[in-house]
């Protein structure tokens, strides 16, 4: 059973997935480059955008959403489009931000595939 999560939840989640997930990726493949994780919470959903940086600096150009948080449950999303998530029904929750290994369904560009 989940429980809703708080803005400072999905925060705490959003730097693991930095530091862990992302921040690696662009180090050892690209050093002058890199992505800035940030919240944007809405009513349901927080939003995570994923903003382009060069030189350690944002670039604000080309940022795109990374995927949504569901606040009721802490469920994550794969966004459908800039403003919506996949629907759960069509099978857009990918993990849970209150589980244990909550940083596996993510990669460096976002929310991993479902495996077939």
């Amino acid at each position: 059973m989940h429980r809703e999560v708080t803005i400072s939840e999905i925060e705490a989640w959003v730097a693991k997935v930095q530091e862990q997930v992302v921040d690696p990726h662009y180090a050892q493949n690209y050093p002058r480059q890199g992505s800035k994780l940030e919240v944007m919470a809405g009513r349901r959903y927080a939003r995570i955008v994923k903003n382009p940086m060069f030189d350690g600096e944002v670039t604000g150009v080309g940022c795109r959403v990374y995927c949504f948080i569901d606040k009721t449950t802490g469920n994550i999303h794969k966004p459908a489009s800039w403003k919506a998530p996949l629907p759960a029904k069509r099978s857009g929750v990918r993990g849970n931000i209150l589980a244990p290994n909550n940083t596996a369904c993510v990669t460096e560009h976002g929310v991993a595939y479902l495996a077939r």
